[in-house]
């Protein structure tokens, strides 16, 4: 750690003092003045160096997200066979952290505040790499189920996958931009229930736009195993997040055709990733999600429309 708070003084142009550990590639700094930095060390530069811009350009937009620091070397620094960059440490907390929201309207917010980030990021010509999530149940996610599935397991999955017809028959229909592609609830900081900023977009890429809205759908349904008490409170927040999106941003039909084979296709990759990690506990809770979606088919048939168009 010493190592690392010494590089930095000796690359930016002003003096860390103490630097802590957030996770295993994240940390908290804090300056002579008291200031707390966030620093990133990342073993991609492309990431950073791609994080780096967006910041930029959303900052210049009035979308909220974190300052960056430039060394005297640029933005992103090499350290060791890694890559460093600095950014202004943002005070909030994500919404699993406030014990009351089920109460509030919030949900409603991150519709509107996803919006608001997509208005923005659609009008950036940027040339970032496509991703076909679709294409990654295919070839990645399929060969995992057949090792780790038995036959019964194999069979019910064969028959919800047997539903994303459509979903593969529009996938070229559906409206595309640069997403966010890791928008889930613990990378949008709040402070009473007031949007502070949006956090890491090292994964941003050309998608369709619909997947940043089931990513989040679906990391608050891992969390409603969890926390929330039934899956009616999942099905309320579904109803209050589409709205808010959709003030501003109107749902294609297509779209909407495409909510619940989106929602399938990325607990699959959830379970893919889980079972090849040899991490049943997490593996069972998406397979058990993945069911509860394939069964909620009446939910979905009367809620789009007519609730939230």
């Amino acid at each position: 750690m010493n190592e690392l708070l010494s590089y930095i003084n000796s690359q930016y142009q002003m003096k860390l003092t103490k630097i802590k550990s957030i996770n295993h590639s994240t940390y908290q700094a804090l300056t002579q003045n008291n200031q707390k930095l966030a620093i990133k060390i990342r073993a991609s530069q492309e990431s950073l160096l791609k994080e780096v811009f967006l910041y930029s350009y959303l900052l210049d937009q009035g979308i909220p997200v974190p300052t960056v620091y430039y060394s005297m070397n640029g933005a992103v620094i090499p350290f060791h066979n890694e890559w460093i960059s600095i950014y202004s440490w943002v005070d909030g907390s994500p919404i699993f952290h406030h014990t009351s929201y089920l109460h509030t309207n919030i949900f409603y917010k991150y519709g509107v505040w996803l919006s608001r980030l997509h208005k923005a990021l659609a009008s950036l010509e940027m040339p970032l790499s496509e991703s076909n999530f679709l294409f990654q149940v295919e070839q990645w996610a399929l060969p995992v189920f057949e090792k780790h599935f038995d036959k019964k397991q194999m069979q019910t999955f064969n028959q919800i996958r047997a539903t994303w017809n459509s979903l593969e028959d529009n996938y070229h229909a559906l409206p595309s931009q640069i997403i966010h592609r890791d928008f889930h609830p613990r990378n949008v900081l709040l402070k009473e229930e007031q949007l502070v900023s949006y956090l890491d977009f090292e994964l941003s890429l050309m998608g369709v736009r619909i997947f940043d809205i089931c990513y989040f759908l679906s990391a608050v349904l891992k969390e409603s195993f969890t926390q929330l008490t039934s899956s009616q409170e999942w099905e309320e927040i579904f109803v209050q997040f589409l709205s808010g999106y959709q003030q501003s941003t109107p749902f294609t039909e297509v779209e909407i055709q495409s909510i619940l084979p989106i929602l399938e296709t990325i607990q699959s990759l959830f379970l893919a990733n889980y079972l090849g990690k040899h991490d049943n506990i997490q593996a069972e809770k998406h397979w058990h999600i993945l069911n509860y979606l394939s069964h909620s088919k009446s939910f979905f048939s009367s809620t789009l429309p007519p609730k939230i168009i």
